[in-house]
C-alpha cells in the first residue's frame, strides 16, 4: 500500500489538497471520501486504510476553504462543495491506477449530502453516506431562530472549533451562506435521479442531523439501496466502537457493489 500527497484544481482554479492511498494491485476501483462542514481530510485515516486494505484506491481531500486547500471558509456552500466533488471525480478518473468503470463516492454529514448530489454522474458506481443532511431547511430552523434571538449557545456548542479558529462573525456568515444555498436542493427529487446503489449510515443518537431525515429520504431511493442505523452513535461517530461499526458497514457495501 502506497500513500502520497496529491493536489488538483477545482472549477475556480483553487488547489485542493488530498491524500491518495493505492493498494498493491492496480488498476483498482476507487473511493472518494468527502468530509463534513468545517472538517478536513485528516480525521479519515482509519477509514481510508481499511478501504485500501480491501483493494480500493482511496482519495481523501480538503474541500475549498478548509484544511490545506485554497479558498475562503466564509464562501462554503453546498453548491461549491458539489463542484469540488466533481473536480475530485475528474482527478481520480485521470489516474492510471484506477478502474474508471468502478468509482464510488462516500462522505459524512455535508460531505455525504454533496456526494448524493453528484451520484447521478454516470461514472459513479455506488454512493455511501454517513448522517447526511437531506432536509436542510428543517435542520437549520431552530439554529437560526436562536441566532435571531441573539442566542449563540447552540451554534457555538456545535461548531466550537470553527468559532475559535475563524471568530463569531465569520462563522455566522459561513453557516448562513451554507444554509441559504442548501435549501435550493430537493433531496427527494435528487434521490429519484440516482441510479446507482445508495447506502445511508446514521446513528440513532445524532444530536445534529435527526435520524428521521434518513428514514424519510431512503423511501425515495432505488431498490438497490439500504439504510443502516447504529444504536447509540452520535453525529460524528466519535467513539471508536461507533467508528469501527460505521467503517465496517461502509467497506462491506463497497465490496458488495464494486468488486
Amino acid at each position: 500500500m502506497k500513500t502520497k500527497k496529491v493536489s488538483f484544481l477545482n472549477n475556480k482554479y483553487q488547489k485542493l489538497a488530498g491524500i491518495l492511498h493505492v493498494p498493491r494491485e492496480t488498476p483498482a476501483p476507487a473511493i472518494i471520501i468527502s468530509h463534513g462542514f468545517g472538517g478536513n481530510k485528516d480525521n479519515k485515516e482509519n477509514w481510508e486504510n481499511e478501504l485500501c486494505k480491501n483493494g480500493f484506491v482511496v482519495l481523501r481531500y480538503d474541500f475549498s476553504g478548509g484544511g490545506d486547500s485554497e479558498g475562503k471558509f466564509i464562501e462554503v456552500t453546498t453548491s461549491q462543495y458539489a463542484k469540488d466533488v466533481y473536480s475530485a471525480i475528474n482527478f481520480v478518473s485521470s489516474l492510471p491506477q484506477i478502474d474508471k468503470k468502478r468509482i464510488g463516492l462516500t462522505g459524512n454529514s455535508l460531505g455525504g449530502s454533496v456526494s448524493l448530489i453528484c451520484a447521478k454522474d454516470k461514472r459513479i458506481k455506488i454512493v455511501s453516506t454517513i448522517a447526511p443532511p437531506t432536509y436542510p431547511r428543517e435542520l437549520f430552523k431552530k439554529l437560526f431562530n436562536d441566532y435571531k434571538e441573539g442566542k449563540f449557545d447552540s451554534l457555538l456548542k456545535k461548531y466550537e472549533k470553527l468559532y475559535l479558529k475563524h471568530g463569531k462573525v465569520s462563522l455566522i456568515r459561513a453557516v448562513y451562506s451554507y444554509y441559504t444555498d442548501a435549501i435550493k436542493y430537493n433531496f427527494e427529487e435528487i434521490f429519484k435521479e440516482i441510479k446507482c446503489p445508495i447506502q445511508i449510515i446514521h446513528g440513532d443518537k445524532d444530536e445534529l442531523v435527526p435520524t428521521d431525515q434518513s428514514r424519510r429520504i431512503i423511501k425515495f431511493a432505488n431498490k438497490k439501496s439500504e439504510l443502516k442505523i447504529i444504536k447509540g452513535a452520535p453525529h460524528r461517530f466519535s467513539d471508536s466502537k461507533y467508528e469501527e461499526n460505521m467503517i465496517e458497514l461502509n467497506v462491506a457495501w463497497s465490496n458488495k457493489w464494486m468488486k
